[in-house]
């Protein structure tokens, strides 16, 4: 215990003097540390980066996995509302749940969904958003669906890919109309044109980046990111089924940090994928190598690669 100190009237005097000041420099300290608190709790922190590659539970599997665009209202003849839904149901409950989704409009990243949304202790996520399309569009949306595992100290997880097309015409010549599947000689010949507009603008865009990172070279299997889903329930060239679910797990937890949460170039800060152009995932089976060309909205090019294992 502190022996007793004497104090001479001085420093009694001085005591008497000083003490008030150190109470309001008390108090102002403590309303700062609470306001500290309280911005920490309730201001929007960055996304935490949670899609996270372990092995996969092959006794787990989702239920139902599935991305839809739907017509919600034509406006007027220039514009139209759809309705982007994704929804995944998981057989039990996940230590943590996140779907991401991505919808490119004409080739180009129009939206995206998820990025920044996961929950925990949950089997089941649905997440919905209106885009509004105002020039004749081909909307190709494409969602990855995943949980983390956790049994003891054993992490593994599960996860699925759906996607979904849509056409969206908007004509001053004709009604406003959207289809997935077209029913009339009408709704062909629009597929057609929109198809063929998005595939020539994205084959000039890769063919440049291609050319830029000497990647033009036989023997290359190449897959636009909208058309990876297809690979769900069948194996990536020269792959089996097992190494093509590692693959694509590896693929989107690389996709989701360097290019869903903002292309990253070197060293320059994070940019935004809006308005970037479909990813082009390259296989060189004999390199046992797997590349993802990423062109920006700028048009400039960012490749990322991964060993195949």
């Amino acid at each position: 215990m502190p022996a007793l100190v004497r104090i001479t009237a001085g420093q009694a005097a001085l005591c008497s003097e000083v003490n008030p000041m150190a109470k309001r420099r008390s108090f102002v300290f403590l309303i700062c540390i609470i306001c500290l608190f309280s911005a920490y709790l309730f201001w929007p922190h960055a996304a935490k980066e949670s899609i996270l590659y372990f092995p996969i539970d092959e006794g787990t599997t989702f239920s139902l996995s599935s991305t839809t665009l739907e017509k919600k209202a034509a406006v007027s003849a220039n514009r139209m509302i759809l309705r982007w839904s994704v929804q995944s149901i998981l057989e039990k409950n996940a230590h943590l749940r996140q779907d991401i989704g991505l919808v490119f409009a004409n080739g180009r990243l129009y939206s995206t969904i998820g990025e920044k949304t996961w929950k925990k202790d949950t089997s089941s996520l649905f997440q919905a958003k209106d885009l509004t399309v105002q020039e004749s569009t081909l909307l190709q949306a494409v969602s990855f669906h995943y949980g983390e595992l956790h049994e003891g100290s054993s992490f593994k997880s599960a996860q699925s890919m759906s996607a979904a097309t849509r056409y969206a015409v908007l004509s001053k010549f004709s009604p406003p109309i959207t289809f997935s599947v077209p029913k009339s000689r009408a709704e062909k010949e629009w597929q057609n044109t929109l198809t063929a507009y998005t595939d020539d603008r994205l084959q000039a865009v890769w063919q440049k980046g291609k050319a830029q990172y000497k990647l033009d070279v036989p023997g290359l299997s190449a897959i636009p990111l909208t058309e990876i889903a297809a690979w769900q329930t069948k194996s990536l060239p020269g792959l089996d089924r097992a190494r093509t679910q590692k693959v694509i797990g590896q693929l989107w937890e690389g996709l989701y940090k360097n290019y869903v949460l903002g292309i990253k170039n070197g060293n320059s800060p994070p940019e935004t994928p809006i308005g970037s152009y479909v990813p082009l995932i390259l296989i060189n089976r004999q390199a046992a190598m797997l590349y993802v060309l990423i062109p920006d909205r700028h048009l400039q090019f960012v490749l990322l690669k991964q060993k195949i294992s």
